[in-house]
């Protein structure tokens, strides 16, 4: 909740269990607040050990943040296809970490206000602008040539450790089953691979985009 009230985002509600209420200090009159026993709190909450806080945020467009973002960022991240809400979560919340300036979720990801995807994020989805786009020929049409495209695949043709990093990146990850869709591994500028020591499958989608965003966020 703190996360969402630092970056500005609207919250019409709190939700305090009533054994919590002395260690809350948040009061605020312009936010109206609701304090429950904490029985009737603990239905509210997704988690299996709430801590006794709640907030009731609302929701960003996603395909408007998308649209009002990709011409003005400087980095930014893709998931493409990513349908698992905590992989997706872990992934928001590194390039959150790392000061990326958007995070695409392409085709068919997992919710992004999924409470699984949320949880993950650990506050991060506040943090940085999230949106949505479709397909990856409406990704291209918005991108207008503004980055250097740069796929992440098993089979990606250099190395990461040897590849530069650009200015402006677009940095794609997919889903270990399906990987990248083949319209954006064609029209990447860059397909690079992260190189194993031992030989197992995969690198989880989580990792592996940890790496790359700490490799594009080298100076």
């Amino acid at each position: 909740m703190e996360a969402a009230i630092a970056h500005n985002w609207p919250v019409e509600c709190v939700i305090i269990a009533e054994d919590y209420l002395s260690q809350y200090e948040g009061g605020n009159p312009a936010r109206p607040m609701a304090i429950l026993p904490r029985r009737e709190f603990d239905k509210l909450a997704v988690s299996e050990t709430p801590q006794g806080i709640v907030a009731i945020v609302k929701q960003r467009d996603c395909r408007k943040v998308a649209i009002n973002n990709i011409g003005k960022a400087n980095r930014i991240v893709i998931a493409d296809n990513v349908a698992d809400p905590g992989n997706l979560g872990t992934m928001i919340r590194t390039a959150a970490a790392f000061g990326y300036d958007l995070f695409i979720c392409l085709g068919d990801c997992a919710e992004i206000y999924n409470p699984k995807t949320v949880r993950a994020t650990q506050g991060g989805l506040f943090a940085i602008a999230v949106g949505e786009i479709d397909t990856p020929v409406r990704l291209f049409e918005l991108c207008e040539n503004r980055y250097v495209f740069v796929a992440f695949t098993g089979t990606g043709k250099t190395k990461l450790a040897d590849a530069t990093r650009p200015k402006r990146p677009a940095l794609v990850f997919g889903s270990e089953i399906r990987g990248i869709d083949p319209i954006i591994v064609e029209r990447a500028d860059l397909n690079v691979r992260i190189e194993q020591t031992a030989k197992v499958e995969s690198l989880n989608v989580a990792v592996s985009a940890g790496i790359g965003m700490y490799w594009g966020n080298v100076r």
